[in-house]
């Protein structure tokens, strides 16, 4: 047959669709309730029962299933397609959250630490310059001189009861004056 685009081969004939009366359907509907997948006996019983062909109840429950099990399919696709759109929107919100918020916890924790790094590097340089002026200042007393300032004999009497200007001005605490044993004695 030419008009037959359908068949695989010429040798092959199709079966015409099987259409079922209302009163059929109805009572198939029945039996699928009473068992949902019956035997080649209870095919048997029914078709005599009926009087209906046991191929066409054997196709008919078939294709009953199929309808359920896509029915199924289709319902369980719809609600996963359900809950990937919800679960992206919910991605989409938190990725703007997070772009507009300025501080979250891991982001301020590594600036703080960021800044604490950065601080520390910096004293520590601002150390290492007034270390080196105090050297410079300590190992050429002419520099201490032209800046007005005496370096005498710590010893000395004169220069017993003067504040330490040196000290002062490098940000140093002047020594503690000397404590005798007499003050400990009760």
């Amino acid at each position: 047959m030419a008009s037959d685009a359908g068949s695989s081969s010429g040798n092959e004939t199709r079966t015409p669709p099987l259409i079922h009366s209302p009163r059929k359907l109805q009572k198939l509907e029945e039996l699928f309730l009473e068992c949902k997948n019956p035997d080649k006996s209870l095919i048997q019983k029914w078709s005599r029962d009926h009087g209906m062909d046991p191929h066409e109840i054997k196709c008919w429950f078939k294709n009953k299933i199929m309808l359920i099990e896509n029915e199924k399919v289709r319902d369980e696709n719809e609600a996963f397609r359900l809950a990937n759109t919800r679960i992206e929107l919910d991605n989409i919100r938190m990725s703007e959250e997070l772009k507009n918020r300025p501080n979250c916890c891991m982001c301020s924790r590594n600036q703080i630490l960021q800044n604490l790094l950065h601080e520390n590097a910096r004293l520590k340089e601002e150390r290492e310059k007034v270390t080196n002026v105090a050297i410079r200042l300590l190992q050429n007393p002419a520099l201490l001189q032209l800046l007005g300032h005496d370096i005498g004999d710590p010893n000395d009497e004169e220069m017993a009861g003067r504040p330490d200007d040196v000290d002062l001005e490098l940000g140093l605490a002047p020594p503690a004056p000397p404590v005798s044993d007499d003050e400990f004695d009760d």
